[in-house]
């Protein structure tokens, strides 16, 4: 029988990765219960119902969707504070760990299960970039409307951490590469991830069937095509000689695989891709991360992009590159081992 109850908080497909590993390994033995949060619809939480069988999770839940406008996100807030409540009733935890300690969910989870025990443990998941280079904030962010959100949600006032996973309730923090974490997370207990979970059953079984039922194509798609991810549609306007790139890589010989940010709404490399012979557009709002478990790519190719820090990690050994514009990104992928390039180089 399994012991302690420990809760997940994930709003990211990346914290879900990591909650899977943590479910899988460092937790097997105790009661793992996923809590998703701040979901914009419930298709993960869908997903994974329909393969609870596969799933690690003893128990998998959801707060109210994520909705638009300031006031209806102020009630949904409220609402989901009573969900909280209800499932911390049902499964006292142990631990509780996120992967945003900056989410007011995290701070109430924590300060509600401290009324039953009071030594539970709170964690900090690996949300990725920031995770190693400090997030730089304007000096509004974090600040007054998340103390009026504090207010509301709990009747007090908590502070905010302004870097990630660096907040009192959190002692541990479980990360891809916690040897480059940046040097606030030294001060607390790292753990590795081990990401070599995803590729055994059930959790490899589990993800396949999550990605293919994101997309009727994924049986469709070649195993030796090239990938290629856009960056940030922001980014991308301040990229020199962003277009001879797209140019380069779109001449490459054989299939194609076009992955555009869930924030691109520009369309004009899809155009271009549904106008070309062997060249598949993926869809744009799934998160790289889960679609990967459906494809095999024979080389990754970007500009400027963090989905290449997730697949250095979940796709370790793989042909990885970045192509190289800015000398600041180009260090930061030198040292997770991702290979940069000059635009000569693509082949």
């Amino acid at each position: 029988m399994k012991s302690d109850n420990i809760l997940i908080l994930v709003s990211t497909p990346l914290h879900l990765l990591g909650a899977l590993i943590l479910a899988k390994t460092t937790f097997k033995a105790q009661t793992c219960v996923l809590i998703l949060i701040d979901q914009k619809d419930s298709r993960y939480y869908d997903a994974l119902r329909a393969s609870a069988q596969k799933s690690p999770f003893d128990a998998i839940y959801m707060t109210g969707i994520k909705p638009v406008g300031l006031f209806a996100r102020l009630r949904n807030k409220r609402r989901n504070r009573d969900r909280l409540r209800a499932i911390i009733e049902k499964h006292p935890p142990r631990s509780v760990i996120t992967g945003n300690d900056r989410k007011i969910e995290f701070d109430y989870a924590i300060h509600l299960a401290r009324t039953y025990e009071s030594d539970v443990t709170g964690g900090y998941l690996d949300d990725g970039l920031h995770s190693y280079i400090p997030q730089k904030l304007h000096w509004y962010q974090y600040t007054l409307f998340d103390t009026l959100l504090q207010k509301l949600f709990l009747g007090r006032k908590s502070p905010v951490p302004r870097l990630i996973g660096t907040c009192a309730a959190v002692q541990e923090a479980f990360l891809f590469r916690p040897d480059l974490a940046h040097e606030a997370l030294h001060a607390k207990r790292l753990h590795r991830l081990d990401t070599e979970a995803l590729s055994r059953s059930p959790l490899r079984e589990l993800l396949r069937s999550m990605a293919d039922r994101f997309t009727a194509k994924a049986q469709h798609y070649p195993t030796d095509a090239t990938l290629l991810i856009l960056p940030h549609p922001s980014v991308k306007r301040k990229i020199p000689g962003y277009t001879r790139i797209i140019d380069t890589l779109f001449a490459l010989s054989g299939p194609l695989l076009l992955k555009r940010h869930p924030r691109d709404s520009e369309g004009a490399e899809a155009t271009r891709c549904q106008k070309k012979r062997d060249c598949h557009l993926l869809p744009s709002d799934v998160a790289m991360e889960l679609l990967l478990f459906s494809l095999q790519p024979r080389k990754v190719y970007s500009i400027r992009s963090s989905a290449l820090l997730t697949l250095s990690w979940l796709m370790p050994g793989s042909a990885i590159y970045n192509i190289r514009t800015d000398a600041e990104y180009d260090t930061l992928f030198a040292r997770f081992g991702i290979d940069n390039i000059a635009i000569g180089e693509i082949t």
